[in-house]
């Protein structure tokens, strides 16, 4: 081969391997103009929330965890000790209180028996003294005519007058007898009353009345339990996400003080994509813009918004350096994404500027959920805080319920309103006949046959208390002249579930002095309701079942079970949220979730049905409302996908999610 050949193959496989690294560049590099981004790798490190040491890990690194998993158990050995010495304590009060009131019952049992006797004793006399005067006034009688005939044959000189004087004296003490006896009568009358009062008084509640100190005892013994099982349930360390182990920091026997991590978990989908701008362009990527988000090998292309953009100039991660031994910098600017379900956490992006229709689409943050019309009317006569909705097909209306209703002088009246979303509230709200006072109404779903069930909160009131008008749970027919919902049967929910559930019980269920129910909706006979709180010991919302509702509220018996438990990370900044309603279409459940302490905001999600039954629920987030917290969810006829909002007794609001229906 000459030297001319040789010269030409070099120069020809140079040309070629700068091709390569030119397609190989462009393909790795979707934009220019793009920014190089990361899908956050959210970390988390699982804590111990108390001191003590380590029993048990469950887990190793790499592992793969399902939000709410076991992953590590610390001692427990001195708080079971405890909790079985509470429970002794519980059954010699509970002994204590059985004897007690066997013993009570028993004196009651004699105490009836005696005036029982005492009130028969008295009727009989009452009876005699009776026949008495009877037979006095019944002698008096034949007397009178005796006399009076006497009389006349003595004036005729007919017999003597002794005859007639002994039956004037007998006469005369029969008119003493009987002038005595309406006394006692009287006095006879008023025996047997007293006696038949004190015997009617003696009653069930005065055995209450003087069981309430044991009583009292007990009840401060089973709190005593729940608080320690609360404890113990802590002892047991859980997956706060779906995730992988990326690291096991402590081993069984390690002991670890309250707040010391154990192991971290990784999630396996990013809660954010952080981009990195350079200075001269970071004015681009205002809050609000909308971006895409590129893969480097183009298989995924996903839309985002910028959220914030860093207050810094920080160094780039180390794997986005153009040349491995130059570092880069730039401003972060912190990205949302429609679907972060579909990243990978810890993947490389690029980010880009979204255009549309040619044109730079520079946006604005997401503007605020629209403002409905409230007649001035309704606006003096009733406040409107927006807190469950459905549509009723007969009126052609959403029903919105309310969590306060009235005036400041008149608040609690059981009303609820109707909304046309196009056009606004009407005027007149709709009685709900059948309840005397209702308070925190926050959740309606249709029942069957032309029916809405209608549920309360179940908290307690900021004066520490939770009456019975914020425990309604009650079944209602719809009626369309005049259109109003006569209530007809109902419950005081929280106290029927709690009389039958012990303490432990209690703190599994969610139904301690935490409860805040803000969603519900009917199915196959069954009502299913979302708690806003408490959330479980991993962070997730709880849904519960009250089967056979119809049943349930007409006998009293009420019964209460767990069915799923769900992560919700609500908001921008995806902080642990509660549910604040449910809308079930179909195979979809629909929900909303916010936070019960934070800022105002939240989120909207679809859930599967069939997967909420059994027990494996992964949300789709649907958007995202940054200012408002939406507390109602609901399709109309048309199918459009509307959400309400709570505004705190300000204009209410209402929006629409395009979301196409399933």
């Amino acid at each position: 081969m000459t030297d001319a050949n040789r010269r030409r193959i070099t120069s020809l496989s140079w040309a070629l391997a700068a091709l390569v690294a030119v397609v190989l560049w462009l393909r790795v590099s979707p934009d220019r103009g793009a920014l190089p981004a990361i899908a956050e790798i959210g970390r988390h490190t699982v804590s111990a929330r108390s001191p003590g040491r380590v029993e048990a890990v469950f887990v190793r690194a790499g592992q793969s965890v399902r939000s709410g998993d076991p992953v590590a158990q610390l001692d427990a050995v001195e708080i079971d000790e405890l909790i079985a010495g509470v429970h002794a304590s519980i059954d010699e009060h509970l002994a204590a209180l059985e004897a007690v009131t066997a013993e009570l019952q028993g004196e009651v049992r004699l105490k009836r028996q005696s005036l029982g006797a005492e009130l028969a004793r008295a009727r009989i006399s009452l009876a005699a003294a009776r026949g008495e005067q009877a037979a006095a006034q019944a002698e008096m009688s034949t007397l009178d005519e005796q006399i009076g005939r006497l009389d006349r044959v003595v004036r005729d000189r007919l017999i003597e007058a002794d005859r007639v004087g002994e039956l004037k004296a007998r006469h005369e003490s029969l008119t003493r007898t009987t002038a005595h006896a309406p006394a006692v009568l009287s006095a006879w009358q008023s025996l047997a009353s007293e006696v038949n009062t004190t015997l009617n008084a003696i009653s069930d509640a005065e055995v209450a009345a003087r069981l309430s100190p044991y009583r009292a005892r007990l009840e401060a013994t089973i709190d005593r339990l729940a608080n320690l099982l609360v404890a113990r349930e802590r002892l047991t360390l859980r997956a706060p996400v779906d995730g992988q182990v990326s690291e096991v920091l402590r081993l069984r026997g390690d002991t670890v003080v309250a707040g010391a991590g154990v192991l971290v978990l990784s999630a396996l989908h990013p809660r954010q994509i952080i981009a990195y701008a350079p200075e001269e362009s970071a004015r681009a990527f205002e809050p609000g813009r909308l971006v895409s988000a590129i893969a480097r090998d183009r298989s995924l292309k996903t839309d985002g918004r910028v959220r914030t953009v860093g207050a810094e100039i920080i160094e780039l991660p180390r794997h986005l350096w153009t040349v491995p031994d130059r570092p880069r910098y730039g401003r972060p600017v912190y990205i949302d994404v429609d679907r972060p379900e579909d990243l990978i956490a810890g993947e490389v992006l690029a980010i880009r500027v979204d255009v549309r229709s040619g044109a730079q689409a520079s946006m604005v943050a997401e503007p605020a959920p629209p403002a409905v019309a409230v007649p001035q009317v309704l606006r003096e006569t009733s406040s409107l805080e927006p807190s469950g909705m459905v549509y009723i097909e007969a009126w052609k209306r959403f029903v919105v319920v309310s969590d306060d209703t009235g005036t400041e002088k008149a608040d609690g009246r059981p009303i609820a309103f109707t909304l046309d979303p196009e056009k606004g509230y009407d005027a007149s709200p709709v009685p709900i006949l059948g309840l005397d006072e209702v308070s925190d109404l926050e959740a309606i779903t249709s029942g069957p046959s032309g029916t809405v069930f209608l549920l309360c909160s179940q908290s307690m009131s900021r004066k520490g208390r939770r009456p019975e008008k914020r425990q309604w749970l009650a079944h209602a027919e719809i009626q369309n002249d005049p259109w109003a919902l006569k209530v007809t049967s109902k419950m005081a929910l929280f106290d029927r579930v709690a009389e039958r559930l012990d303490a432990q019980k209690r703190a599994e269920l969610g139904w301690t002095d935490l409860l805040d129910i803000e969603g519900m909706f009917h199915h196959d006979g069954a009502l299913y309701f979302g708690l806003k709180a408490p959330l479980d010991a991993a962070d997730r919302a709880r849904i519960l079942r009250f089967p056979d509702a119809l049943v349930a509220l007409k006998t009293g018996v009420a019964h209460i079970e767990p069915v799923v438990s769900v992560s919700l990370p609500t908001c921008a900044v995806g902080a642990a949220g509660g549910l604040s309603d449910l809308y079930l279409d179909g195979d979809a459940v629909y929900a909303t979730s916010s936070l019960s302490v934070g800022p105002a905001c939240g989120t909207a999600w679809r859930l599967s049905l069939s997967s909420v039954l059994r027990g494996e629920v992964v949300p789709t987030r649907l958007r995202s409302f940054e200012g408002y917290k939406p507390e109602g969810i609901a399709r109309d006829p048309s199918g459009r996908l509307w959400v309400s909002f709570d505004t705190d007794r300000s204009e209410p609001r209402l929006t629409l999610i395009t979301e196409t229906k399933p």
